[in-house]
Parts: C-alpha cells; sequence; structure tokens
C-alpha cells in the first residue's frame, strides 16, 4: 500500500528544543522522530516509492525525469542496515512494539540462503554482491533485536510461500561467520577484506582490507559471546583485534581506514565510525567477560576521539569532510559514535570520562538539532534543489532523520533507558491458503462379506479415486511451495543485483561531486545472476589513478 507523504518538510513551523539530561524529555522526543523514519520508507513522492520494488531497503538511486534525467544517489543498501538497527535500539530501552512487525518484515525480504544457511548472501552474492562491511551493519541490527526479543525470529507473522523465519541470533551467528570467511592469513598477517571477491577487475577491490570490516567483526563477536558463551568468539576477537593493534592502530590509537595487502601499507585516511565501533567492541567485551584490559582499551579510543574528532565548539564530527562539499551530510560515521559513547558511559569508573561524554554528547545534541530544523512534530529533514545526491524524491534529506533518532537512541541510554529483555509474539497470522488435509484419508474398514462386498469395492474405489486427486493436489501444493521458494530466492539475487550494481558506483562512498548523466563511469563488467550480463564492480574512484593509493577515498 502506497502513503503519499503529506509531511511538509519545507514549511517547518517551529524550531525544536530538548533537555539532553531529561529522561522524560528524550523519550518523548525520541518517540515523535521515529515516526517519520517509517512514514517516509513507506511514502512516495511524484507517484514514485522511496524503498526499492519488493525490497526491504530504501531505494538506492534514481534518474529523476523532472531534471533531465539526473542520477541521483539516495540510501545506500548497507545504510538500510544501520536504519533497522535505529527501530530495534529504540524498542529495546522504550518498549514500543509497534514498529517489530514492519522492520521485521522488510527485513525478512533482504534474507536469502547461502550453504544451506540463512543470512544476506546467496551463491553470487558470496563473492559479488555484497561485501563484509554491508553485510556486517544488518547483522549488527540482528544482534539488537536478538538483544530486546531473546529468542525471537525475523517476521514470525509471516511464515511459509518461501518466506524465511530465522533467528535473529542465528543471522547475526552466520554472518560472524560469513565475515570471518575472508580472514586471509597469506598477506599482511592476517585481516578479513573488505570486498568478498577475491577476482574482481579491479585491482583495489581485490586487496583491501579495511577498518571497519575488522572492527564489525569484533562488535559482533562480543555481542555474540555475552549471550552464547561461546569462547570461539573469544579466539576471533583476539585474534582480529590484534591484528588491528598491529597493522592499523597508531600509538595514540588513531585507526587507518584499512591496508592493501599487496604493500601492507596503511591508508591515511581516519573516520569517526572505525573508533566508534571499537569503543562498542570493547565496552561489550568488558561486559561480557569483566577484563579489565577491554575497558582500558575502550578508555584509550575515547582519549583519540576526544582531541581528534571533536571540534572547538566540542561537537563531534569527521576533519575530513569539514567544509567538504563531496561528503554525505550528515555521513552517518557518528550515527554509531552516539550509541559507544552512551555505553561507554555507562560502564565507566572514570569520572572524568564520564562528565566528558556527557559534555560531548549534550553540545552535540543542541548543534545537531539546530541544524537539522527539526519541527514541533520532530520531523527533521532538511529540504535541497534537485541536484542533489542522497535526497529522497522530494529533496528532503533522510538522513537528517537518521542522525536525530541516533543520538535520541544514545540520550536515553546515557539518561539510564537501557535496554528490556521483551516476549516476542510468534503467533503467526491467519493466511488465506486451502490446506489440504489428508489426515483421515486411507481405506476403509476390512471388508465384509456378501453383498457388502460390492457396496465397500465402490466406496473404496470412490476413495482411491479422492486420494489419486487429493495426492495430485498435495503434489502440486508441494511444487507450488518449492516454487515460492525458488521465486523469492530468485527475487532476493536480483535485489542483490540491484543493490550491488549501486553500491559499486563511486556514490557508494562519497568524497565526490555529485554524478549527473554527463558522467561517464566506464565500469569493470563481470557475469551477474541469471539473466544478467552487466554487473558493474565497484568504482572506488582515486583522483591520482594509482591502484594502491587509498588516502583519497571515503566509505561508510
Amino acid at each position: 500500500m502506497l502513503i503519499q507523504i503529506l509531511l511538509p518538510a519545507a514549511s517547518f513551523v517551529s524550531a525544536q528544543t530538548i533537555d539532553p539530561s531529561s529522561q522524560s524529555s528524550v523519550l518523548a522526543a525520541a518517540k515523535g522522530a521515529m515516526s517519520p523514519l517509517q512514514i517516509y520508507f513507506l511514502g512516495s513522492a511524484n507517484g514514485v516509492d522511496n524503498r526499492g520494488p519488493n525490497r526491504g531497503a530504501w531505494l538506492e538511486e534514481f534518474s529523476d525525469s523532472s531534471n533531465n534525467g539526473y542520477k541521483r544517489y539516495v540510501v545506500q543498501w548497507h545504510e538500510s542496515g544501520i536504519f533497522w538497527d535505529l527501530f530495534y535500539q529504540y524498542q529495546g530501552y522504550s518498549k514500543d512494539t509497534q514498529y517489530t512487525a514492519f522492520v521485521d518484515g522488510n527485513i525478512q525480504k533482504e534474507l536469502s540462503i547461502y550453504h544451506d544457511q540463512v543470512a544476506f548472501l546467496d551463491q553470487w552474492s558470496a563473492t559479488a554482491g555484497r561485501w563484509n562491511d554491508d553485510i556486517g551493519w544488518w547483522a549488527l541490527a540482528m544482534m539488537t533485536a536478538a538483544e530486546v526479543m531473546p529468542g525471537g525470529v525475523v517476521a514470525p507473522q509471516n511464515q511459509g510461500n518461501g518466506n524465511f523465519n530465522p533467528k535473529y541470533l542465528d543471522v547475526a551467528s552466520t554472518t560472524h561467520s560469513q565475515m570471518f570467511d575472508n580472514w586471509d592469513p597469506s598477506t599482511c598477517d592476517g585481516g578479513i577484506f573488505w570486498s568478498r571477491d577475491r577476482n574482481a577487475p579491479k585491482e583495489s577491490d581485490r586487496f583491501y582490507k579495511s577498518a571497519i570490516t575488522n572492527a564489525q567483526h569484533v562488535e559482533l563477536g562480543a555481542r555474540l559471546y555475552a549471550i552464547t558463551k561461546d569462547n570461539k568468539y573469544i579466539t576471533q576477537a583476539d585474534q582480529v583485534y590484534k591484528w588491528m593493534q598491529a597493522h592499523l592502530m597508531s600509538s595514540d590509537y588513531s585507526i587507518s581506514d584499512g591496508v592493501d595487502s599487496r604493500t601492507c601499507t596503511p591508508s591515511d585516511l581516519r573516520l569517526s565510525y572505525h573508533s566508534a565501533v571499537l569503543i562498542r567492541a570493547a565496552v561489550q567485551w568488558y561486559s561480557g567477560t569483566r577484563t579489565q584490559s577491554w575497558l582500558d582499551e575502550a578508555h584509550k579510543h575515547f582519549a583519540h576521539i576526544s582531541t581528534f574528532f571533536v571540534n572547538s565548539q566540542g561537537v563531534l564530527y569527521d576533519p575530513q569532510c569539514a567544509n567538504n562539499p563531496s561528503c554525505k551530510d550528515p555521513t552517518g560515521y557518528l550515527w554509531p559514535m552516539y550509541t559507544a559513547l552512551a555505553e561507554l558511559y555507562n560502564v565507566s569508573n572514570d569520572e572524568t570520562v564520564k562528565s566528558n561524554i556527557v559534555n560531548i554528547l549534550h553540545t552535540s545534541t543542541t548543534a545537531v538539532i539546530s541544524s537539522s530544523n527539526c519541527n514541533a512534530d520532530w520531523l527533521c529533514m532538511r529540504k535541497y534543489d534537485q541536484n542533489t545526491n542522497f535526497t529522497i524524491y522530494d529533496n528532503t534529506n533522510i538522513r537528517d532523520q537518521f542522525e536525530v533518532v541516533s543520538l535520541l537512541n544514545a540520550l536515553a541510554v546515557l539518561n539510564g533507558a537501557n535496554v528490556v529483555q521483551q516476549t516476542q509474539n510468534t503467533s503467526p497470522l491467519p493466511q488465506e491458503t486451502t490446506h489440504i488435509n489428508t489426515a483421515n484419508a486411507g481405506p476403509g474398514s476390512p471388508g465384509t462379506s456378501g453383498g457388502s462386498t460390492v457396496l465397500y469395492a465402490v466406496i473404496g474405489g470412490v476413495i482411491a479415486g479422492i486420494l489419486l486427486i487429493g495426492g495430485g493436489i498435495v503434489a502440486c501444493c508441494m511444487r507450488s511451495r518449492r516454487k515460492n521458494a525458488a521465486t523469492a530466492q530468485r527475487r532476493v539475487s536480483l535485489n542483490i543485483f540491484s543493490d550491488a550494481h549501486v553500491r559499486h558506483q563511486p556514490g557508494r562512498n562519497a568524497f565526490q561531486p555529485n554524478v549527473g548523466p554527463q558522467d561517464a563511469h566506464h565500469l569493470q563488467l563481470s557475469q551477474g545472476p541469471q539473466g544478467y550480463n552487466d554487473y558493474p564492480h565497484r568504482e572506488r574512484r582515486n583522483p591520482a589513478g594509482n591502484e594502491s593509493n587509498f588516502n583519497t577515498q571515503q566509505r561508510v
């Protein structure tokens, strides 16, 4: 069902204010700010959906027919994973379950099967479509759901017809394993590759080991261990984190974006979300094991953040995106930072650290809410001209709403609204399908002599005919179910192809001018899923033209 967007993004009637130290004020603001996220995802403008067709993710790109076919990037697939995590986070501390079925239903549309395990990869995307950091963000959302609803499953009210209903925890665990499949001890002593394609035509895609992928793996492992107590997560986290310390981290806890595995030379690029994800990982490991060294690591990462990612006004920012028009705005790098700092506050025993966290988050709140120009209904989306990338069809910036909700979720945790475990409603909804009940179908009672024999023969023949017809119907139903499952799997494969097409464009990582129809991207091609022969590998624009130079590349 399409919901036409009626919210006036450009005509704000009043600016919002909030007391960031008041739990009631923050909870009321968060409740108000969540609604536009759902409304806009389900909405349309000028007759076009904001979400991809038959997708559980935001539309990634479109050609604006009202603007000479200008190609505009919207919300990339990996960011949709972060988007769904916001809802689960909100449910965790608010106990507001009104969005659960909506979120689960869309998560379900993005699930696939690979090596008999259900997660966010299929046979094709496991090497050529979705990248390790992409599936990592979606897995972290599943982890939040598992923490909020222990034992919960994806979309329990939408079963059958080829749909997947795995446990949240199982999806997170499967993705953790799939990411570690790309651990490579043969170069640079280890590290998880960013791309899953070891045969990608672009060398930079084949050889890059990114900080964010490895950091996500450490965080995901910590949260999985907290529930399962499986020591394999400790072993792998130690392995990955020590590799990061040796190859990506400086003595001041500055973290390189990654290394080219041909030279093992770290990039000069530094982005806040590397530190943010590792802070949260360290906090989670400390909480799950009470190992003091993990808390010490979190404090050291925070010391670096305080000096490098906080501006002179005391507001969190990314210096390499300051006054850089080719960065996304907001960049998205700070979304995990807000949560990480709030969680560090809750476990830290250092009063100076705690005080600094409060000051940073409160000051950042004032700046974000002011710049987003939130109205009285907590609609916080600026409007741009139609030549602006990463805006939706009505030219509003949905990323503003992501930013505000991320910050409000963190403030709620900072003010003591911790996660409350909830029981998931797993009762399936009635389905409009015809069920063939053959439980009582079978031969009649043993035959008798005399005239009854003919009667029973006739009855037996009728029953046999019914059984034969019923068996045919059941067989058809079984074939139909298999066909539905295959169709669902095929749909996911094509969806993965579609979002991979976008994510392998330069828009995947910003640090670039807006992309218009005049841009000719000469992309390398390889075989996509059935029927597609024009799969473009991710173009990672490098102005210097040097495959080993990663210093100008930005990623989320």
